[in-house]
């Protein structure tokens, strides 16, 4: 469930995006779709919010026609415990704890 709705909150974000950058270049669906040498129902299902099942080769043709390109990143997940560091806080305490070691001695 949750994987879900985050596919669905990316691919609302993403579709915002395209229809944002459509607008700015003044690109019709209709124009858009022969740009892409694609159907009007095909860019409909890319700018659904809905659908989650675009392929990245549609994604990043949409991306170019419209002067942009695509950046995917992974990034880790959020650790939900309590009491457990992220890594990077991790990490600050033991830049701290190494200092502070080597400052004593």
């Amino acid at each position: 469930m949750r994987e879900e709705v985050e596919s669905i909150a990316v691919k609302r974000v993403l579709a915002w995006q395209l229809e944002r950058a459509m607008k700015r270049h003044q690109k019709t669906k209709q124009a858009m779709a022969r740009e892409l040498r694609t159907s009007r129902s095909q860019l409909d299902r890319l700018l659904d919010p809905r659908n989650v099942s675009v392929s990245l080769d549609t994604i990043t043709r949409a991306a170019k026609v419209l002067g942009k390109r695509v950046v995917i990143r992974i990034a880790d997940a959020k650790v939900g415990r309590i009491g457990r560091a992220s890594p990077s806080k991790a990490r600050s305490r033991e830049t701290l704890s190494s200092r502070h070691s080597t400052q004593q001695h």
